[in-house]
């Protein structure tokens, strides 16, 4: 069973191929089948791979998108894959639709993946700060405590830097 990395994904370009992408996406949650058999349904990043002209098998697509929703002239969605984000999807929407440009904000606590390619800040502007702690001695306090900051996920937010 894989750990599982929430993304969240904003995408902006030329208002046509930001439209066109967005009709092809919405075509394709609404279909009553996928247009690839998954486990996952309409929304599989596979069958959004496949629409695209690739083959799912050559792309790592292991997850799916959730949430599509055009704002203005950019498109914002999220996406639950196993272990990290599936950026190479969208690396393929940029080769079909060369205007585009996503941004991208990726949690996966269990790998300790907290990453984000919006320098600027314009669509995620949360900025982690990960302070590993190390324990003097080994106590079951100590232990303890830890444990509780692990599982917290060991990050703040530090806002806009």
């Amino acid at each position: 069973m894989p750990n599982w990395c929430s993304s969240a994904y904003a995408i902006e370009g030329d208002a046509n191929e930001i439209k066109s992408l967005y009709e092809l996406m919405k075509g394709l949650e609404n279909m009553e089948k996928p247009s690839v058999e998954n486990g996952f349904g309409t929304t599989w990043l596979g069958c959004l791979v496949d629409a695209l002209g690739k083959d799912w098998n050559d792309v790592s697509c292991r997850g799916e998108w959730s949430c599509l929703e055009m704002d203005g002239e950019v498109i914002r969605l999220y996406t639950e894959t196993a272990w990290s984000p599936c950026n190479e999807v969208f690396d393929l929407v940029r080769e079909k639709y060369p205007s585009l440009y996503y941004y991208f904000q990726a949690e996966e606590p269990g790998m300790g993946i907290y990453e984000t390619n919006d320098i600027s800040g314009v669509y995620f502007p949360d900025r982690y700060f990960l302070m590993p702690v190390r324990p003097k001695k080994s106590t079951s306090a100590n232990t303890s405590r830890i444990r509780k900051m692990r599982s917290s996920g060991l990050r703040k937010r530090l806002g806009n830097q």
